[in-house]
């Protein structure tokens, strides 16, 4: 009977150094693996977020300017009929209000806008929206 008291005294020793190694072992931070694609599915491109962190970024040069009026706003998106933009587009800009404040899209406010990609150059796949009625500023989006 001693001998099996002693073994359980000694085995429940052993477990108590082993449940608090386990518990050491967890409180070390260890971050969640993610892969790459992951991490870059939920963020703009490094140039993108280097111009938005930049204090440049208040004072990017557009150098395609347009002025339009908005037709309707989705979940997702707002449509810009900009006459200028005819013979390109269609005349219609889908605007990605994903990363815009709420309140600046209004049905018939007039907005200011450029057309850029990532690099700040004139395209067809990214809208820079410099000015509306109710904000003043620029903020990026992609469509």
């Amino acid at each position: 009977v001693f001998t099996s008291a002693a073994l359980r005294v000694n085995t429940l020793a052993d477990f108590q150094a082993l449940s608090d190694a386990k518990v050491l072992r967890n409180q070390t931070p260890q971050r969640p693996r993610r892969s790459r694609a992951k991490k870059r599915a939920g963020r703009p491109p490094a140039s993108e977020r280097e111009l938005a962190s930049s204090p440049q970024a208040k004072h990017l040069p557009v150098t395609a300017r347009y002025t339009g009026s908005i037709l309707a706003v989705h979940d997702t998106h707002a449509i810009i009929h900009c006459p200028e933009l005819i013979p390109t587009r269609g005349g219609d800009v889908h605007l990605g209000k994903r990363r815009f404040p709420a309140g600046i899209f209004d049905v018939g406010a007039v907005v200011q806008f450029g057309l850029l990609n990532r690099f700040g150059e004139p395209a067809a796949k990214n809208v820079t929206l410099i000015a509306s009625a109710e904000s003043i500023g620029e903020y990026r989006g992609r469509i």
